[in-house]
């Protein structure tokens, strides 16, 4: 079940760094007058944050749900499995992101070796 719930987030962000390494970074490397913040932001900044903020702005209004209804036995029969579904989610998103930040640094690591070696 587990699986079957959480492939398709999994296979977006373990795509990420595939994606990432496929981009054509080069022209900004080469270019004399490169930013390399710009750069690092072109490479973290969807593949990470994006991800990262809606997990985590769903992950609190199901908290605030929760800590509002705590009273009703409703909320506990209901909300409960998927607030536990949303807290796996988050800590699925928290992997993946970790995973695209480290593949993202190492690639701006490399690059900046790089135009250092020419």
């Amino acid at each position: 079940m587990f699986i079957i719930t959480y492939a398709s987030p999994l296979m977006f962000l373990f795509s990420m760094p595939m994606w990432i390494s496929v981009k054509y970074f080069s022209y900004l490397v080469t270019s004399q007058n490169a930013n390399y913040g710009d750069l690092l932001k072109m490479m973290l900044g969807f593949p990470c944050v994006i991800p990262l903020c809606l997990n985590s702005v769903m992950l609190t209004a199901y908290t605030i749900i929760l800590l509002l209804m705590r009273n009703h036995l409703f909320v506990w029969s209901v909300f409960s499995p998927k607030y536990l579904y949303v807290t796996a989610a988050t800590v699925c998103i928290y992997l993946g992101v970790f995973v695209v930040a480290a593949t993202g640094t190492y690639i701006y690591l490399v690059m900046i070796y790089r135009k250092r070696k020419d």
